[in-house]
This record gives C-alpha cells, structure tokens and sequence, in this order.
C-alpha cells in the first residue's frame, strides 16, 4: 500500500467531510436516510418505531435515539476509500 496516497487521500477526505456544504448536502441527508432505513428493519419487529431526521423513536414510550457525527460511519468509510484508493493494484 502506497503510505503516502492514503495518507493523502485520508486527510482530504476528512478535511472535506468538515466544510458546511457537505455536511448539509451530504452528511446529514446520509445520516437521515440511515435513521430510516433503521426504523423501517425495527418496524419489522415493532410497529410503533419511527424516525424523523436523524432521530429513531418509538411511539409507544417514547424512547428515543439521535444519531450523532461520528455514530453514522462516514468515518469509517472514509478509512475504507482511503484504502482501497491507495492499494498497487490495475
């Protein structure tokens, strides 16, 4: 693995997932949609789970989860790219 690339592309990654455009364009409607799909694979079990925003619930106690920056697994995509784009290989 080239150190050097993924170092590279790591920091720019990074660097990149922290500018507001991409956070409100990219991040958040990510961690929104990872929120749904959540709640749609716990309604399978329970009927009264939902979600709104970034936040999972359930409507019968009213338990409530946010997903938080960090919590969603951008960063460890992030890694992975990172990888995977400094590997030798055609």
């Amino acid at each position: 693995m080239n150190r050097k690339v993924f170092i590279l592309v790591l920091l720019l990654l990074f660097v990149l997932e922290l500018l507001g455009p991409v956070q409100e364009w990219v991040i958040q409607p990510f961690t929104q949609g990872l929120a749904a799909v959540s709640a749609w694979l716990v309604q399978l079990f329970d009927s009264t789970a939902s979600s709104e925003g970034v936040i999972l619930r359930s409507l019968e106690n009213g338990t409530a989860v946010a997903i938080q920056p960090g919590c969603n697994g951008i960063e460890a995509m992030i890694c992975l790219t990172a990888a995977i784009l400094a590997y030798p290989s055609t």
